[in-house]
């Protein structure tokens, strides 16, 4: 059987934006934090994969790992300068010491990636790896926010969005939705909260306006989604992947929790919501969608975010992510835990929680060791553990 390498970049969509966008205000995340998530991809891993991740992983995280029944192959970029310039993403880690790699990765083997960056089909090449990746401009246009604006329109789903190509066009459009309530602004290519932005006054809009006009007298481009706030009851997305022949297959449904824009957690819906799905045609919406995207040149995995409003309205599309998810994480993470007796595990960026403290107590020695071990030893692997901000992201509790 071939190997899987698994490895990925987190913050995709800060290399997939065009440098000469004009930008909301914002605050920074940590870089340190964002690049060490790429660990959070072990759920991926088989027993003959490998997993390679830009810093070493902790000996405790990978024998907490093992313990629990993974048992891929860790390996770490060697360069510890490349490690920690975070103006390189992962593509760029393995280019930068090829030779070096190509002794260490199998050539017949299979690269499996968060998201296509920059260098992903000249790794392939250089590797000799069996992929086929779309190109980046492909993968660029069908994660833009605007791509997610101008599908609603081609599937004649309602559309309360507008694409402002100006800092003047934002204030026209914003001063129109303000007199019914807030305004959403989004970068075509922020994620999780980064490069959203909520307006609930005049005076706000007008100074973010102006911050947008004195970028544009510097050269910068402006192009943002505008839409009214919507009184929102639940967000959830739909896992699938494309086949490079176009086939459709899904992967799952997950609830998300999200605070203030931002992702917060994962769990899988439940079987009432599933048949609410349905009855609403969404699963049709899905395939029209990936048929969209596959005719625009994009297969691999694709995360739709969806919405379910107060007023029991169905919003299918709110925007894609074609690329690897939390979701898809969290839906692996079940996979593996159901073979014993598990029900479910939700995912946070804190934690993992199981679904069912019962069923963990009947399901034999290792679904005892996945709950009970983690509980018991977690807390001390964090706090003796150089990594620990990243530890902290498997805890289960």
């Amino acid at each position: 059987m071939k190997s899987t390498v698994v490895l990925g970049t987190f913050d995709s969509e800060a290399w997939w934006r065009s440098p000469h966008g004009s930008m909301l205000p914002s605050m920074n995340s940590s870089q340190a934090v964002t690049m060490g998530m790429d660990e959070l991809l072990f759920p991926l891993c088989k027993e003959q994969d490998i997993l390679f991740t830009r810093q070493p992983m902790d000996e405790h995280l990978r024998s907490y790992l093992s313990l629990l029944g993974y048992t891929f192959t860790p390996i770490h970029c060697r360069n510890p300068v490349h490690a920690d310039d975070y103006r390189l993403h992962v593509f760029d880690l393995l280019m930068a010491d090829a030779g070096y790699y190509q002794q260490l990765l199998p050539q017949d083997a299979i690269i499996s990636p968060y998201s296509i960056l920059s260098d992903a089909n000249e790794v392939v090449r250089r590797f000799s790896f069996g992929n086929h990746f779309p190109s980046l401009d492909t993968v660029r246009a069908v994660n833009s926010k605007t791509y997610s604006h101008e599908l609603r329109q081609r599937l004649g789903i309602r559309n309360s969005s507008s694409i402002a190509e100006s800092a003047e066009e934002l204030l026209t459009y914003g001063l129109l939705l303000l007199r019914t309530g807030q305004v959403l602004v989004k970068d075509p290519l922020g994620v999780s909260g980064k490069g959203n932005m909520l307006i609930s006054s005049e005076r706000m809009l007008k100074r973010i306006a102006a911050y947008l006009l004195e970028q544009e007298s510097r050269g910068k481009q402006t192009q943002f989604i505008i839409e009214p706030l919507l009184d929102k009851k639940e967000d959830f997305s739909c896992q699938l992947f494309i086949t490079e022949q176009g086939d459709v297959q899904y992967i799952s449904v997950q609830q998300m929790v999200n605070e203030s824009f931002s992702y917060s957690g994962s769990y899988p819906a439940d079987p009432g919501f599933i048949e609410m799905l349905w009855k609403n045609n969404y699963f049709s919406i899905m395939e029209e969608a990936c048929k969209d995207l596959f005719e625009t040149g994009y297969h691999g995995e694709v995360c739709i975010d969806s919405m379910l409003l107060a007023s029991g309205e169905l919003v299918p599309i709110v925007e894609i992510n074609a690329r690897k998810s939390m979701g898809l994480i969290n839906h692996h993470i079940n996979q593996y835990v159901r073979q014993y007796s598990l029900f479910s595990f939700d995912l946070y960026p804190g934690r993992l929680r199981c679904g069912s403290d019962h069923a963990a107590g009947s399901g034999g020695s290792k679904s005892r060791r996945i709950v009970v071990y983690a509980r018991e030893q977690a807390r001390n692997y964090t706090a003796g553990c150089k990594h620990a901000v990243r530890l902290r992201q498997y805890r289960i509790c």
